[in-house]
């Protein structure tokens, strides 16, 4: 085998290089976060910031209930007091009633996926707590733009949340 050198991730000279809130000493010393990487645990919260509400800046879900702790911080949640979350599906067809394949679909601005096969969606752990859900699509096909959204639909906490049909209108205009 071959050894390789340590590699020495912190400055001396800047205290905080990746721009998370947290110098590089107390990131090796006291919060075991990476210096080099503004949000160790890839959930979209900065270590600081993590640190400063008291979740963990190294795991991604502090509170377990399958939101990661910067949507949380984002939404308005508290990422240390588990939410009530739902499983939201529906399907996407275009304007005579066709299954559409491959259109992307938000929730809630944050939480996305693509329609599969049938038209179908599903995306897990949206919080219950936000008042109705609307799942909003939009596709692009040969650079003419189509989306639509779905009926507000109050939330099954702990459950699934069927929105039924979004169905996708063309926008006047295209995309090239």
């Amino acid at each position: 085998g071959s050894l390789t050198a340590p590699v020495r991730s912190w400055s001396p000279r800047v205290a905080d290089p990746d721009g998370d809130g947290l110098d590089d000493a107390a990131e090796v010393n006291e919060t075991g976060t990476a210096p080099t990487r503004a949000d160790s645990d890839g959930d979209g919260a900065l270590d600081g910031d993590e640190v400063s509400l008291g979740s963990d800046p190294n795991l991604a879900d502090s509170d377990m209930d399958g939101i990661p702790d910067g949507v949380e911080i984002n939404s308005g949640l508290d990422p240390l007091e588990p939410d009530e979350t739902t499983t939201v599906v529906g399907r996407v067809e275009d304007q005579d009633g066709a299954a559409v394949t491959g259109a992307a679909v938000v929730v809630a601005g944050i939480f996305t996926t693509m329609s599969g096969e049938a038209g179908a969606f599903e995306i897990a752990n949206v919080p219950a707590s936000q008042g109705d859900v609307v799942a909003d699509a939009r596709i692009v096909v040969g650079g003419m733009v189509s989306d639509g959204s779905s009926a507000p639909t109050a939330p099954v906490p702990d459950g699934t949340t069927d929105v039924g049909i979004v169905r996708l209108e063309p926008l006047t205009g295209s995309v090239a």
